[in-house]
């Protein structure tokens, strides 16, 4: 089974483990936390969670934002993100800021648990180049954060070798809601 990232839609920003996945888990991402996630949260909304590990307790790393509050990053972003990805890139990201926009949550949080044990020394490094993509949007820190998750990034162009790959680390996959970028 693959370690996996997960975006939840929440009530309580306490929450660590979905008690109820059809509801909470909005988007799943294999191995990695996918990109557009980021573009949820700032460095602010960094929240510790503990979990139980095999060797006692184990904190991690969540981010966790206010539901409007992302919403209304995600639209003041739309414009200037969509303008340094190529045209099939863009329409995912147009996607996905509709399909966020539209949710009916408290909280935006991620439970990347089992992400953070893959490289737990690594994680914040990993996360904050992530974050810098939307924090301080460029070409440089786009490029940055797409090959941070094992993607190209040559003048504008996303490398869409693999669609589903490819979805995968920009937005998500093996979700469990409905996603239109899945149609």
């Amino acid at each position: 089974m693959a370690n996996r990232a997960y975006l939840l839609t929440v009530d309580d920003g306490s929450v660590t483990w979905s008690t109820d996945p059809e509801r909470d888990i909005l988007a799943e991402g294999i191995n990695e936390i996918p990109l557009f996630w980021a573009s949820l949260f700032r460095a602010a909304d960094r929240q510790v969670d503990t979990y139980a590990g095999l060797d006692g307790k184990v904190q991690v790393a969540n981010w966790c934002s206010d539901a409007e509050t992302a919403k209304s990053r995600l639209k003041s972003l739309r414009p200037t993100i969509a303008g340094l990805l190529d045209e099939r890139s863009r329409g995912l990201w147009e996607q996905w800021v509709d399909f966020l926009t539209a949710q009916q949550c408290r909280f935006f949080k991620t439970n990347a648990a089992e992400v953070w044990g893959l490289d737990p020394d690594g994680y914040e490094e990993y996360w904050s180049v992530l974050l810098r993509a939307f924090d301080e949007p460029s070409a440089t820190t786009m490029e940055a954060a797409i090959e941070r998750n094992g993607l190209s990034y040559v003048n504008g162009q996303v490398s869409w070798d693999d669609d589903e790959e490819t979805t995968c680390k920009l937005a998500g996959a093996d979700h469990i809601r409905d996603l239109p970028w899945l149609d």
